[in-house]
């Protein structure tokens, strides 16, 4: 019995460490999740809770500096001006993309972030991208910051749905956290949530059979988060069959 009382009483400890524990102080990890027992519901739910608490903190446009005037850049009009913005966030980003002719469709699970884009006049679903399903195709896909809260063993399944949803020479805007493994953490926010960290070279491997990439740059510079920008361009059918 005390034996048992011992075991259980690491387990509770290991999983209260997870939860709680900030990025830097945890272990990098290379399994699907730090605790098996966070299924992907379980997940959202952590991630959804602090979102719907700390929406002020991201109402704000990402990397203001230089991504909308890249996305103008490389995106190619003919493959369509209508855009998906996948975890919109407040809307911020979609908003601007809107005053810039695109029509946007924004999903998001959180109800604080559906509230704010409601607000202010943009189209949104309130779901999660495991739940999104659609038969419309799009000549932009943006995913700045939402993929990282995806488990990594769902993650090329993800960007498949991606593929498919974009038009053929179509644009798609990635923004990850660099570095190794998953868990729960609670940097910046105060909330724990759940991240998926990547390498460069892992983007570059998800996404060679489907996309170009056409720009990437990496924020790590007086920062404590080291970005990785990416924009990608669908691949025509020929390349795809080259490779």
């Amino acid at each position: 019995m005390q034996y048992r009382n011992y075991v259980l009483g690491i387990l509770l400890f290991m999983k209260i460490g997870t939860a709680y524990a900030s990025k830097d102080q945890m272990p990098y990890l290379t399994g699907t999740n730090m605790n098996p027992s966070y299924s992907t519901k379980a997940i959202n739910a952590l991630n959804i809770k602090c979102y719907n608490a700390r929406a002020d903190y991201w109402d704000r446009m990402p990397f203001a500096s230089f991504l909308p005037a890249e996305i103008l850049l490389k995106h190619n009009p003919t493959a369509g001006m209508h855009a998906l913005d996948i975890g919109s966030g407040t809307g911020m980003l979609a908003e601007w993309l809107v005053k810039q002719g695109f029509a946007v469709t924004c999903i998001d699970p959180a109800e604080e972030m559906v509230m704010r884009c409601k607000a202010k006049g943009l189209d949104i679903v309130q779901t999660t991208i495991q739940e999104f399903s659609c038969d419309k195709k799009f000549g932009l896909i943006i995913a700045v910051l939402s993929l990282i809260h995806v488990p990594k063993c769902e993650i090329s399944t993800q960007l498949k749905h991606i593929s498919e949803w974009l038009n053929p020479s179509g644009t798609f805007v990635l923004a990850l956290i660099a570095g190794n493994g998953e868990g729960v953490g609670e940097k910046n926010s105060g909330y724990p949530r759940y991240f998926s960290y990547y390498t460069r070279q892992e983007v570059l491997d998800l996404t060679q059979s489907d996309f170009n990439c056409l720009f990437e740059r990496c924020i790590d510079a007086n920062t404590s988060i080291p970005y990785m920008i990416f924009i990608f361009q669908k691949k025509e059918l020929k390349q795809k069959d080259a490779i």
